[in-house]
């Protein structure tokens, strides 16, 4: 008898909570590691103040973009759950799409900024997927004026 396919709500489930709990964590060790308060609170650095609380709903937040990975994971879930080494196609959907792929970030794939080092390159994609949906410098408006990433 065939194995029987994920359904959504229990992947979605799933999805939300190691998301929300992964983008704590890594949040957490960044803040203190990469100093984030302190690029954060910089004048003119684009940024929401360290203690805004839309800083502090991020982590919460992900609850919906969990929703949305587990929508995503669903459309595909033959190819990730069907077969062995599913897993390591999630995990390359979710690096190359979401880290390496992301146009107008600074250090992504369509950066007008030039290369720079690896950890250079962290800092930059961990600050620019924490900038505010709707800011003057944010990607997702489309705006890729000078200064803007």
């Amino acid at each position: 008898m065939r194995e029987q396919q994920a359904r959504f709500l229990p992947l979605a489930a799933k999805t939300v909570v190691c998301h929300t709990i992964t983008y704590f964590l890594m949040g957490v060790l960044a803040a203190h590691f990469l100093h984030y308060e302190q690029m954060f609170n910089q004048p003119n650095s684009g940024l929401r103040p360290f203690n805004s609380p839309w800083i502090m709903l991020g982590a919460p937040l992900q609850i919906f973009r969990g929703i949305l990975f587990a929508s995503v994971f669903y459309l595909f879930r033959e190819q990730l759950f069907g077969r062995s080494g599913g897993w390591l196609r999630m995990a390359w959907m979710l690096i190359g799409i979401g880290i390496l792929g992301t146009f107008a970030a600074p250090g992504g794939s369509d950066s007008s900024s030039p290369p720079r080092p690896f950890r250079h390159k962290c800092v930059a994609i961990s600050k620019s997927s924490r900038r505010p949906l709707c800011s003057p410098r944010s990607s997702a408006i489309g705006s890729s004026g000078p200064g803007n990433g």
